[in-house]
């Protein structure tokens, strides 16, 4: 409960910054960087709760913006759901979390015809359907957005590898039990993302990264976080219906921001033609 209230003081304090800090208003880069800071060292900002933990996130109302510091959980969708009227804008820090939840978050956001503002970080789950469900997307120099692509649809060797890998052994007297809900739980998420991709208009080069996983690893640079990040340029391409203000962003800052992650863009990984297949 303590650190819940030092979080929701802090966050509180950063509302007159955070609504300052549109791209393109004036923000100092020392604003702009501390202000992602801030946000990102919140331990809200991980990906440590399930869908119900209320002890992970911070939401805050201010105005017309809607704060929220935490997973993609029910958490996510209360925010949304409570916040006045005349919200107009979600300002996130995110490392995503549960897809069935991001997906009911996004249909609210859309309903409510709501920009989002992207502090530090939105990846994952957050990246995947908040972005593209969005009016506006607003990206500072030191905020970046994070791809891995999605699932696909059910594969039962590949679980069951998996599963072994786990040391779930195919010896343990539930084991079919467990590769069935496994299954059937894969199967409903993968109809959800595809409902949704439909829907939303989101070009297959946004969620099918195999090609950029290839061209990283041919330019030697691995895939130590299982991230891509979104830049304007791709963003534009698989995103036509989303209005992007954004700007340059500052490498050397978001690398010391956000460390592990490598940071090489999408379109610098693809041709240009291809650069988000619709």
């Amino acid at each position: 409960m303590f650190l819940r209230q030092l979080c929701v003081r802090i966050v509180t304090g950063l509302v007159s910054l955070a609504a300052a800090a549109t791209p393109g208003n004036g923000v100092t880069a020392g604003d702009s960087y501390e202000r992602a800071r801030t946000a990102l060292e919140m331990p809200l900002a991980a990906i440590r709760s399930g869908p119900s933990d209320v002890g992970e996130y911070t939401c805050i109302h201010e105005g017309p913006l809607i704060h929220y510091n935490g997973a993609t959980t029910l958490q996510l969708v209360n925010c949304l759901l409570e916040a006045p009227e005349d919200a107009s804008r979600l300002v996130i820090t995110s490392a995503g979390g549960n897809v069935d939840l991001a997906i009911f978050a996004a249909h609210v956001l859309k309903a409510r015809e709501l920009d989002v503002e992207v502090v530090g970080l939105c990846a994952s789950s957050c990246a995947n359907y908040l972005v593209p469900a969005a009016r506006r997307v607003y990206l500072d120099r030191h905020s970046a957005i994070l791809v891995h692509g999605a699932g696909g649809p059910p594969d039962r060797e590949r679980l069951i590898e998996a599963l072994g890998r786990s040391g779930f052994s195919e010896t343990a007297p539930n084991f079919e039990q467990v590769v069935q809900d496994n299954l059937q739980r894969t199967e409903l998420t993968y109809r959800l993302h595809n409902n949704f991709r439909r829907e939303f208009k989101v070009g297959d080069g946004f969620y099918n990264l195999e090609d950029a996983w290839t061209a990283r690893r041919a330019l030697g640079q691995g895939n130590p976080s299982g991230m891509i990040r979104v830049d304007a340029d791709a963003l534009r391409a698989c995103l036509p219906q989303v209005v992007l203000v954004a700007e340059p962003p500052d490498l050397e800052g978001l690398q010391a921001l956000l460390p592990g992650y490598n940071l090489g863009a999408l379109s610098e990984l693809r041709s240009a033609e291809d650069v988000c297949l619709h």
